[in-house]
């Protein structure tokens, strides 16, 4: 009985013990990873915060799920001036009118642009607790930031019309229970706000490197006031004033020059030059820095969709023929009008890429799409 007695008091210490342990143990703080309630006041976490504005951009450009589906593909369905090559299931529902909320593309550009607001409004609050640092740096990297959120708002509005209004960092349940708010609302307190607060950010006016600029900044604010101008805002003819004096400014500065042909502006050495005011960065499957604060990262996803179907024209390992522009379309263009001749913004032949035939192959000198047109 003694015995038993002192094993059972044993075990209560130990229990006992184990409680004290395992409440210490969660008290600490994990160290290892940023949270939104990590304390940050360095230079560099001041930039990973601007640069977290840029990551979710992809949204604009992305496989969504469903053989040879992009995001890209959503602007280019609703206008029914595109058809596609392949059985694409995504492609159907427009074809079939038969889009709904469940509708992958849709569903993917909701999700990727309030992934990017939620980024943009996290970066803006963190940045007010970085007092030590240069102030016009963090009015810069603000500039960057109500830049992106004003895109993501933007490209909102025009596909879904009345969206949610959110500022601020949701970090309770009941904040996630939200409302649509007027278009009108949307650009009048967010998107036209931000873009204006952008541009009296100290911003380079011209930039080589993939950042935001002035000029990147005035051209988007220009296209915002064009569309808030008309339908279905409606503001008025005082926003086409307001649209062309952004205009004006871009082009009085001088910055940017047309290339002479279509063929440059698919040359990689005329990245965010010539006539490029902004650019999303991409490379072929890898992470790399290719010059002062700029990296490029993974594929232009929207390239192996544009191709034709397992022609073997290129490098990619999957050629989808995805986007096919109608001949309806091709045949709207004036006469005369330089894209529509062949392999400027359309291509009907081709070479053959020297992965995928053999030499000597007489694919390798020409291809022929059979008539059909190819973006």
């Amino acid at each position: 009985m003694i015995i038993m007695k002192y094993k059972q008091l044993f075990i209560s210490l130990i229990c006992c013990l184990g409680l004290v342990s395992c409440n210490d143990f969660l008290d600490h703080m994990p160290t290892g990873n940023l949270t939104s309630e990590s304390g940050l006041s360095s230079a560099e976490s001041a930039e990973a915060l601007a640069n977290s504005a840029y990551i979710r951009s992809a949204v604009f450009n992305r496989m969504v799920s469903g053989w040879g589906s992009n995001s890209i593909l959503l602007l280019e369905y609703m206008t029914d001036k595109a058809t596609s090559e392949n059985s694409q299931s995504n492609y159907k529902d427009f074809e079939g009118l038969t889009v709904s909320a469940r509708t992958s593309y849709l569903e993917d550009w909701w999700v990727g642009c309030y992934a990017g607001i939620a980024d943009c409004n996290l970066a803006l609050n963190k940045l007010e607790e970085f007092t030590g640092l240069d102030k016009e740096v963090l009015e810069k990297y603000r500039g960057e930031i109500r830049f992106w959120r004003a895109m993501y708002y933007f490209y909102l509005v025009r596909i879904f019309g009345d969206v949610p209004k959110i500022l601020h960092v949701q970090s309770e349940l009941g904040e996630l229970q939200v409302t649509r708010d007027p278009v009108k609302e949307i650009y009048d307190e967010i998107i036209i706000p931000d873009l204006l607060s952008a541009e009296q950010a100290p911003l380079p006016v011209k930039e080589e490197t993939g950042r935001v600029s002035l000029n990147a900044v005035r051209t988007l604010l220009a296209d915002v006031y064009l569309t808030y101008a008309g339908y279905p805002v409606q503001g008025g003819s005082q926003y086409y004033a307001e649209s062309a004096k952004r205009t004006l400014a871009v082009i009085e500065s001088q910055s940017y020059s047309l290339f002479p042909s279509y063929e440059y502006l698919w040359d990689p050495a005329n990245n965010n030059r010539g006539e490029f005011i902004f650019q999303i960065q991409y490379g072929v499957n890898m992470d790399k820095v290719v010059g002062p604060n700029q990296k490029i990262v993974g594929s232009n996803e929207a390239v192996c969709v544009m191709l034709p179907t397992r022609s073997g024209m290129s490098a990619f390992n999957l050629e989808y023929g995805s986007l096919v522009p109608r001949k309806e379309f091709v045949e709207s263009f004036a006469p005369g009008d330089k894209r529509v001749e062949e392999k400027q913004f359309f291509f009907t032949t081709y070479k053959g890429h020297p992965n995928k035939f053999a030499t000597g192959a007489p694919e390798l000198e020409f291809m022929d799409f059979g008539g059909v047109l190819y973006s």
